[in-house]
Order: structure tokens, then sequence, then C-alpha cells
């Protein structure tokens, strides 16, 4: 066993006695940390206990004051509650709180002299009816804290329980409720006065209930923090000795569950800061007294190592020359052995190297003969590596080397040295290899010799001769697609071209002739000739820049020039040759559509000119009927005065050919005013007086006025609606009419003792607009399915009424328009059981125009 030097022993013992004394100091602070942490544990269960107590006798004492609350004291109510709210009384506000039944609110009303109040959206505003009210009679507090006078706090879910159980119970309650001053909650004692229906409501200062602690030496609010919250509830703490204060994460020194006044509070009991590691003065002497004995045996350890260091550095002179020479022959012999290893080594890992190498190398000495061939050498040849040494190089590769040519074999491979070149073995069979031969020289200090490696290449020269045969191949073939395109766009009748890199590649006969132009003034010309300028040509590339990449087929029709300056139309189909190259270019086809161009202009130019023939025609219509309607009015007069007199005459001959007279006026006067209609309303000549109206009672009005003409066909008309009134913007004169139309049609097509029926009801779309939908369905024969949308065209009837019903074939026409005018829809459609419905439906109030959107005549189309 190797003995420890007195030196490191007295240093090892030194530090040994410093842990002991540091672990003795650590034990006795622990045990005073310890100490202090029962002393705390203690303090927290009296703490407790203390707010038990404390919340009992705030509960016994919340009962006494509402027994004195039955008889007002000397000073009034208000002075007592005043004096419970003083800093010593333990409590921040006081109210008296009285239950009430509906049927007395007007007499507290009239004693309060103001509304019972209720808090309604932030402000206080009379509460609703409720059976039951809890009025706040008489409080006192701080003046931003005070509940208003004549507040219903029934209305709150939060009080409502707590008082009808105090005043069911006669026994105060505890309350918790949140305190919109504050973000902590507030806790409040309920006490039923006996005998009345009132209770005492009496807000609790926490920091009474808190500081109400044990008195000892030391203060535990200086070290330990209460907080209670109600049970099965988390959140902020209902009471709280440091509030403000983030909750601790540390598990409480003592937990423990209060019920009082209805309530269970669980309250836990934490430490503030960890009891500290400290040491007391008696401590402090036992340290002292075990340092200094620990002191005294190093001193001596010390003397007795000192006396023995001289003998023992002595010694070690004497073992260090010893080793020293044994060291000095024990290296000589290691060199020498790694010396041979090392040639050994280097030997084998030629050898090594020569024999898996892949290549053929050959070793060869200063004139040419093969000193060393490795198998891979042997074997490209076909000899034996036994038989390869002392071997000519001329008889291996006597194209590359010939020793009559009087060159040496060194200057021949100086030329040659570290560069590649091809060469041709001459195998044992006699055959010839292509070869790839690479020399090098290698300097020795004793040697000079030379490193040729050969690789065979005649797989290489194979693929080279294919790869050559391949490509006169398919130049021949590319030659011939070529021809085969040129002819193919020759002979197409559609101007087609080639395009890269925005010019012109090759064009055919059929572009030269669109355009007008000689084929050497195309190819390679930039596609910026047949455009009519650079800004034109700058917005078709950037139309296109992002669809041809895309892959799909882009048209555009566009104005081009030819070559002597004149414009045409075109129809340009393009196509990118591969979306995914965008160098190899695009194909592009040109149409011509001049003709067709002008041939729309014309047709655009006809339908101008027959508008406007139209519209002259409405307008001479329009006047015509004015001055047709003032000679009919005096032939209506003289006929109606004439029927009165031949009746008053009695000559009942004139009197029927009179009313044949009237009756055909009439008839005739509707036609007009029917086409005078129409043609205001095309020419937008109609006014509309639009204004809120009441559109049942117009529906009502129009219904009136045809029962007369029902009636003599035993016709019923009925009204269904939704509701007595339905307000809505909109001309009373024009939907009347509209009404009166439908419903004029629906009596001439319905069969005797039939039924017509009008539904009204309001309807909201997707988009939150409202319409009102008015439909009139009759039991008469019905529409042809191929008529229902021709039938509101002007002069067109419906094939079923046109030989039994009569009529001009205006009404629908004139009902469309005027539909139209208020921004609904009108339709037709067959009733599931026979009979026709028409349905107009019109906005409830007028929505705004849509804004136009302009564009710039454009047009491209991806095909």
């Amino acid at each position: 066993m190797r003995r420890i030097p007195p030196p490191r022993l007295i240093l090892f013992t030194g530090l040994l006695l410093t842990l002991l004394l540091s672990g003795e100091a650590w034990l006795l602070a622990d045990n005073r940390r310890q100490q202090q942490l029962d002393h705390d544990q203690a303090s927290g269960r009296v703490w407790l206990q203390t707010l038990a107590w404390q919340l009992q006798a705030r509960l016994d004492h919340a009962r006494l004051l509402a027994m004195q609350a039955t008889q007002p004291p000397p000073g009034g109510l208000d002075e007592w509650l005043n004096a419970l709210r003083q800093p010593d009384a333990g409590y921040t506000e006081a109210a008296l709180v009285e239950r009430i039944a509906a049927a007395e609110r007007p007499a507290m009303e009239a004693r309060l002299g103001q509304p019972v109040l209720d808090w309604t959206a932030g402000r206080l505003q009379a509460a609703p009816s409720r059976p039951f009210y809890y009025v706040v009679m008489q409080q006192t507090g701080a003046a931003d804290r005070q509940t208003p006078i004549g507040l219903d706090l029934g209305a709150r879910a939060d009080w409502m329980p707590t008082f009808e159980s105090a005043l069911n119970t006669r026994r105060p309650l505890l309350h918790m409720a949140d305190d919109p001053s504050s973000s902590r909650p507030r806790l409040d004692i309920v006490s039923p006065v006996p005998q009345q229906a009132r209770v005492l409501r009496l807000r609790l200062d926490p920091s009474a209930l808190l500081t109400s602690q044990p008195t000892n030496d030391e203060a535990p609010a200086s070290r330990l923090r209460l907080v209670a919250w109600p049970a099965q509830q988390s959140g902020v703490p209902l009471l709280d000795s440091h509030p403000g204060h983030p909750l601790p994460t540390t598990p409480p020194l003592q937990t423990r569950s209060l019920p009082a006044g209805g309530m269970t509070l669980q309250c836990a009991v934490f430490a503030l800061t960890a009891p500290a590691l400290t040491l007391q003065d008696h401590d402090l002497l036992i340290l002292a007294l075990s340092g200094s004995g620990a002191l005294a045996l190093l001193i001596h350890l010390y003397r007795l190592g000192r006396s023995n260091r001289q003998f023992r550095r002595a010694l070690l002179e004497k073992h260090e020359e010893v080793e020293e020479s044994n060291r000095s022959l024990r290296r000589q012999l290691i060199e020498h052995r790694r010396a041979e290893q090392a040639l050994a080594d280097s030997e084998a890992r030629q050898r090594a190297i020569l024999e898996a190498s892949s290549d053929a190398i050959l070793l060869l000495e200063h004139d040419g003969t093969v000193r060393v061939a490795n198998a891979a050498a042997a074997r490209l040849i076909g000899r034996r590596s036994d038989r390869l040494p002392r071997q000519p190089l001329a008889t291996l590769f006597p194209d590359w080397y010939d020793p009559e040519r009087s060159r040496p074999f060194a200057q021949i491979a100086a030329e040659s040295d570290g560069a590649p070149f091809e060469a041709q073995l001459r195998c044992e069979d006699g055959s010839r290899l292509p070869v790839e031969l690479t020399l090098s020289r290698v300097d020795q200090p004793d040697d000079t010799c030379f490193l040729l490696v050969c690789r065979n290449i005649r797989q290489r020269k194979e693929q080279e001769a294919a790869l050559l045969e391949l490509q006169s191949s398919l130049v021949g073939q590319v030659e011939r697609q070529r021809q085969q395109l040129t002819a193919l766009l020759d002979a197409s009748p559609l101007a087609m071209a080639y395009v890269a890199d925005h010019r012109f590649k090759q064009v055919n006969r059929a572009f030269l002739e669109l355009f007008r132009l000689p084929a050497a003034e195309v190819e390679e010309q930039s596609t910026t000739l047949i455009f009519e300028s650079a800004e034109q040509w700058q917005r078709l590339v950037r139309l296109l820049h992002g669809v041809l990449p895309e892959g799909p087929v882009c048209q555009q029709d566009i104005r081009l020039r030819d070559g002597q300056g004149g414009a045409l139309w075109c129809q340009v189909y393009g196509k990118a040759l591969d979306p995914a190259l965008p160098g190899l270019g695009s194909v592009w086809i040109y149409q011509d559509i001049s003709a067709q161009r002008a041939t729309e202009a014309a047709l655009r130019e006809a339908k101008t000119l027959a508008e406007d023939t139209s519209r002259a025609k409405t307008e001479f219509l329009a006047n015509m009927s004015h001055e047709l309607r003032t000679p009919l009015h005096a032939i209506l007069g003289f006929a109606e005065m004439g029927e009165r007199r031949s009746a008053s005459d009695n000559t009942p001959k004139q009197q029927h050919y009179f009313e044949r007279i009237h009756s055909s006026g009439k008839r005739l006067l509707t036609l007009l005013n029917d086409l005078l209609d129409l043609a205001k309303m095309e020419v937008k000549r109609m006014e509309f007086q639009m204004e809120p109206q009441d559109m049942l009672r117009c529906i009502h009005e129009a219904r009136e006025e045809m029962l007369p003409m029902a009636a003599k066909h035993g016709i019923d008309i009925i009204l269904e609606t939704d509701g007595p009134t339905l307000v809505a913007e909109f001309d009373p004169l024009r939907i009347g009419q509209v009404m009166r139309n439908l419903l004029a049609n629906a009596i001439k097509v319905s069969p005797p003792a039939g039924r017509i029926t009008i539904r009204i009801a309001t309807l909201v779309d997707a988009a939150g607009v409202e319409w009102v939908e008015v439909t009139v369905t009759d039991q008469g024969p019905g529409i042809a399915e191929d008529e229902l949308e021709p039938i509101f065209d002007k002069f067109t009837q419906g094939s079923a009424t046109k030989t039994g019903a009569g009529g001009t074939g205006l009404g629908l026409s004139i009902c469309r328009e005027i539909v139209l005018a208020h921004g609904g829809v009108i339709s037709a459609e067959n009733a599931a059981h026979g009979g026709a419905v028409f349905r107009f439906t019109l906005p409830r109030w007028p929505r705004p125009a849509p804004h136009g959107t302009e564009h710039d005549g454009t047009h491209a189309t991806l095909g």
C-alpha cells in the first residue's frame, strides 16, 4: 500500500475537519429553522381559531343589533346606523332592507318620496313590476360605496336567496357578493329584524377580522398570510391578510374549514418566507471550541511531517537517476522495433494496393522493362503475373514505345508524365485492346522507377461510336420533321407563326399574305412589327405573361397592322410549346375577322336606328292617344245624355242604341288609356308617386271596386293576409291599377260560382331585404306552358282565353312595366289543381341603386 506524503495527509485531515465543522453548523441551523417552523404552525392554528371566534362574534353581534332595530334608539336609526360604521365597530356599511309585496309598492314609494329603483343597462331606473321587493330603506357608508335609497336588491339573483333564507330561519347569515368598486368580493351579514319583514345588512371590514391575531413575542402577520375562500369555489379570495399580492404556490402550514352563518369557508395559513438557517450565540461558541481542537491537531501533524521530509527527498533523487537510465534504454529499443514494423507495413500496403486495384498497374524500370505487375494487369494482358517481370514495354505497346527509334524511355516518359493518353495494348492472343494509360515518375532515395496505370476503354469506345450513330440519326429525324412542319405551315390557309423570345422564328405563306410582308422582313424580327404601337404590344405581353406558362390556349381579339400600314382585326390563338420551358417559345394562329367586325358594327347601327324608330312610334302613339281621347269624351258625353233623354221620353229602341254607343265608347276609352300608359312607360315619361302607404288598404280598395263585376257572375273574391296592416313605399294608384287588371282578367276566365284568392305576405331574402309578395289565383283554364313568359308581351293573349274572354292584350304588359318601375318582378304559373296564379313581388322599402363598373372593352378568352 502506497504511503500518503505528510503534506497531503495534513491537507486531507484539514479538509475533513472543515467538513465536519460545516456539517455541525448546518445541523445547528436546521434545528433552529425547524423550531421556527413549528412556532409558525402553532401561530397559524391560533390565528384560524381566532378568525372562527371573530366570525361567530360578528354574527352574534349582528343578531343583537337586529333586535335593537325593533325599537329605534333615541338618536334615530340614522345616528344608529352611522355608529355601526365607525372604525372600531368593524363594519364599513350598514343598511336596513324591507320586504314589501307588489300591492304595498305605492305606499312605499309615497313614504320614500321616490319610485322603487333598479339597475338597468348601467343606470338607475324605475323597477319593473315584481311579486316582492327588497327595498333599501336606510343606509350609511362611504360616499362612493353607498347603496341608493329605494334600490330593489331582490332583483339581483345573488341577494334574493339570502334575504329569503334569513327571514325564514330567523338567524343571521353570511353573504358573499361582487364589489363593483374593487376586484375582491365583499362579505356581508344579513340579520333578520325580529317581528318585522326587515333585515339588517352589515358589510364586514376584512381588515378588522384579520388584524385580531394572537399576540406573542413575534407578530405572525410579518411572516404568515391567512387566505379564505368559500367552499367549492376558486378565484379571488374572500379574505386575504395581504391583498393585492399573488397567491402562494407553496403548501399551506395550516388549513381549516370554518362553518359560519350558513357558509363554509376554506381557510389556509401560508408562510410568507421560509425559515432561514440561523445560528445563536451558544451555537457559535460550540463551533469555536471544535475549530480550536481541529487547528491544534493540524499543527501537530505538520511538525511530524517536516522531520521526515529531508530524508525522503534524498531517497527520491537516487531513485530518479536509476529510472531515467532505464527509460533511455527502453526508448532506443522501441524506436528500433517501430522502424522495422513500419518498413514491413509499407511493403505489405503496397502489395495489397496493387493486388486490390481494379486497374492494371505496371511498375517499370528506368529503361522501360516491367519490374512488377498486379493481378489485374495479368488478366488484362492474358498472361500469368509471374511471366510479366523483365518483359520489354515494346512487346505490350508497340505503337507507343519503340526502342529502335533511339530515344531513351526516360525522355518518352517525361513527355507523357501525369497526363492520360490512349494506346493499343497487344494481348497474349495477338488481339489489340484500346486502353487509357497514365504514367507517373516515382523517385526514391536509392531508386527511380515509373508507375503505369492501364484502363480498359473498349466499352467506352463502343458507346462513343453508338452515340455518334444516334446523333446522326437524330439529326436526320429533326431535319425530316422540320421539313414536314414547314410543309404543314405553308399548306395551312390560316396565318401561323412560331415565336420565341418575342421574335418571329418561322412564319407560313398565309401569314405573309395576311400581313402583306416579305419573308426577309419577318424572320428574326420583333413581334412589335405587326402591332399598331409599342404600348399595345406591352399591354398584350402583360396580359398573356401569366397565362401562357399555365398551358391553356390563349385567345385574343386585337387590332393589328399590315406591312403597308393598313389596319385589320384578327382573332389570335396562342399556346406554349412546353409550359415548363418558356424558352422554347409558342405557336400563334391569326384569323382575319375584319369582315365580321364590320358586320357587327353595321348591326349595332341598325339596332340603334330601330330603337330610334320604335321610340318615335311610341311618342307618336302617345300624342295620338291624347288627340283621340278629346273627341271620344265628347262622344261619351252626348251618348250618356241621349241615353238619359231616351229613358225620359220612353223610347226603348233609341235608349238601346245610345247604351251600345256608350258601352263601345267606354271600351275604346279604356283601350286608349292603356295605350297611353304603355307609351309613357316605354319613353320613361310615366311619373310615380312613391310614398309610405298601407298595401293592404290599397289592395282592399281594388277588391271592393271589382266586387260588383264579380257578383254578376257569382264569383267570390277572397283576401288572405297575415295582419291588419302592411306599410310599404309604393305608388298606390299604379299598384291599384295592377290589381284591377289582374282581378279583371281572373273574373273573365273564372267559371260561374268560382273563387278568386288574393294572398299577401312578406318575405326576407338572404341579403336581409324585405319584400311584399301578392298572388292572385283563379279557377280558369290556366295558361299553356310555352305562354307563361310571352303572355306579358304587348297585344298578346293566352290561347285558352282568346275566344271566350276577349281583351286587347295590353293589361298584363302594363302590369309588368309598373312592377318593374317599382323594382319588383311579376310572373305567371299554373296552379296544381287548375287555374292560373299571377304573382308580383315588390321591395317593401326602396333599395339604393347599384354602382356601375367601368371596363376598357378588351376581350380575352382561355380555351
